[in-house]
C-alpha cells in the first residue's frame, strides 16, 4: 500500500525532493545495507561483508525494474 502523497526526503549528500513511500523503503536500506558492508569489512566480518554487498547489489537490481523516474530519484539519492 502506498501513501497517499510523496514523502519529502532530504539527505546529507544534497539530495531534495519527494519520493514515494516504496522509493524512500528502497533508499532507506540501500544506505544501511551500504554501511552495514562497509562496517562488516573495517571489523573483518568477511561472510555479513558479502550478504550485505550481495543484498545491496539485489536491490539495484530490482531498482532497474522500476520506472525510469522512480530508479532516477532512487540512483540520486543515494549518489
Amino acid at each position: 500500500m502506498e501513501a497517499p502523497q510523496p514523502l519529502w526526503l532530504s539527505l546529507p549528500n544534497y539530495f531534495e525532493g519527494e519520493c514515494s513511500a516504496r522509493e524512500v523503503g528502497i533508499i532507506v536500506c540501500l544506505y544501511a545495507y551500504s554501511y552495514f558492508c562497509g562496517l562488516a569489512y573495517e571489523e573483518g566480518k568477511a561472510e555479513l561483508n558479502e550478504t550485505m554487498a550481495n543484498r545491496y547489489h539485489l536491490l539495484r537490481e530490482y531498482v532497474n525494474t522500476l520506472e525510469n523516474e522512480s530508479q532516477n530519484r532512487i540512483y540520486r539519492a543515494i549518489d
